[in-house]
């Protein structure tokens, strides 16, 4: 896929998570060995092959969160904060198998819709941190999180969202929680 096939360059940012304090894992997961490079680096060649160059990595290393301990929403918060787009595409750092092609089908499902945000929905549920956010929803996550909650879903329930099923094999959509699933998503390389 060509940069200029995808039309992402000029509205898309792309807001990778990369926080979190991997306890299952034992150690920072960004920075896991995965298909010659990191697993941070997996998900950055995909904002390549899509021709985004608003990429923002949240936490660690990256953009701080505003609101630090308050979980995976907070670095979604960060990034809705600093992106230079009006549209996000959201990720998580430790989700390498979702290939590129399905960060396109959203950002082009969430164009066609007026939905705020627009998720990956497979094998019944739905992917809160893979999708397409408004970048305008940053005050309504910051009052959310000010006011003591975390939980994404909590905050998905009072915005507009459609849950986009997915045609991919649910493998894409692993994580890489302990060592035993990087193992795993490793070896289907």
């Amino acid at each position: 896929m060509s940069a200029c096939a995808s039309g992402l360059s000029d509205t898309f940012s792309l807001i990778i998570l990369c926080g979190g304090r991997s306890t299952r894992m034992g150690r920072d997961k960004a920075s896991l060995p995965f298909g010659g490079g990191t697993l941070l680096s997996c998900q950055q060649d995909k904002a390549r092959a899509l021709g985004i160059r608003d990429v923002l990595c949240c936490g660690p290393g990256g953009i701080p969160d505003r609101y630090p301990g308050r979980g995976p929403l907070a670095g979604v918060h960060a990034g809705l904060l600093c992106a230079d787009h009006s549209r996000c595409i959201v990720i998580p750092v430790d989700m390498p198998l979702l290939p590129a092609e399905e960060l396109l089908r959203l950002a082009r499902r969430h164009l066609q819709g007026t939905a705020e945000v627009t998720l990956a929905a497979h094998g019944g549920r739905t992917e809160p941190l893979v999708g397409v956010y408004e970048s305008r929803l940053a005050p309504a996550v910051g009052a959310y999180l000010a006011a003591g909650h975390t939980r994404v879903t909590g905050f998905l329930s009072s915005v507009t969202c459609f849950a986009s099923p997915s045609p991919l094999p649910e493998r894409c959509f692993a994580n890489v929680n302990t060592p035993g699933d990087f193992c795993k998503i490793s070896e289907l390389l």
